[in-house]
């Protein structure tokens, strides 16, 4: 037999040899994209939202999101230098939240809040980077990541003693 000639079992085992070795990726992308899916379904669209005609009342953090879109001449897209500052500011919570809990590793529901926390900050920074650079996705990520911050903060006796010997007027974030 030449080199160059097949006969139809060598191609069936070079098929099984190739299915073999991808197979891994396969199932990673596999993974990736049910992951994606997942997320996508289980997040609600807050892009069919309206802006509000005016400042909204009570919430300090829907605030900040409002003085956000006026700051930029009432445009609802937030420029990427921004979407940084951001982004930056939820990575630094996430941090302070993972620091309580490390200092409380026995504390479950602390663990919980801090996995919620993970998990909403990676959905929002992916609506936003999927192209929701926008107020009306931005403004609710912003409310639900540090209502999710402060239950952590909450839920931690270092961040409690912490804020009992420090002023309470201080409204940021530890």
């Amino acid at each position: 037999s030449s080199f160059g000639s097949a006969t139809p079992h060598s191609i069936r085992l070079l098929i099984i040899i190739l299915f073999v070795a991808l197979l891994p990726y396969l199932l990673s992308f596999l993974c990736f994209l049910l992951a994606f899916v997942a997320a996508v379904f289980a997040t609600p669209n807050f892009t069919s939202m309206e802006l509000p005609k005016e400042t909204p009342s009570g919430n300090l953090h829907q605030q900040m999101m409002w003085d956000l879109y006026k700051l930029q001449n009432e445009e609802s897209r937030v420029k990427g230098d921004r979407v940084e500052i951001i982004f930056e500011a939820w990575k630094q919570l996430r941090g302070k939240c993972q620091r309580y809990w490390t200092d409380d590793i026995d504390n479950d529901k602390l663990f919980d809040a801090h996995e919620y926390l993970k998990a909403a900050i990676s959905r929002c920074r992916s609506m936003v980077m999927g192209g929701g650079n926008d107020v009306k996705t931005i403004a609710p990520c912003h409310v639900e990541i540090m209502k999710a911050f402060e239950e952590c903060k909450n839920l931690s006796s270092f961040a409690n003693k912490k804020s009992s010997s420090t002023s309470s007027s201080d409204a940021t974030p530890e």
